[in-house]
């Protein structure tokens, strides 16, 4: 099965840009296809793998480039907040780096 992310997830460069990238181009293709919130997850889950990144919940950049892929794909501010809050189960150093993403403060 190939892959749509399979370009920049090649040996070379950086992998971790190449992670961000990723997920940044996934979630904001999400954002403006719309779809089901807990497919989403299981997507971010097989852009981690294909990375090598076991556990994507845990990983700083995973929210960064989700927050940047927000606002790639047009999410306005106004359903950030509820992004935010399901993704992160109301965490708020990953609501945090989400935000940064999004603000392209990172």
């Amino acid at each position: 099965m190939s892959s749509l992310f399979k370009s920049s997830s090649g040996s070379s460069g950086n992998s971790q840009d190449a992670y961000r990238s990723d997920v940044r181009d996934y979630t904001a293709s999400y954002v403006r296809s719309g779809g089901d919130f807990d497919a989403f997850e299981r997507k971010i889950g097989s852009v981690a793998a294909q990375h090598g990144i076991t556990d994507w919940e845990l990983d700083n950049n995973t929210y960064l480039a989700i927050g940047q892929g927000f606002r790639k794909g047009g999410l306005k501010p106004i359903e950030l907040a509820a992004w935010k809050s399901n993704l992160t189960r109301d965490d708020p150093s990953r609501a945090q780096l989400i935000q940064k993403g999004y603000d392209g403060t990172h």
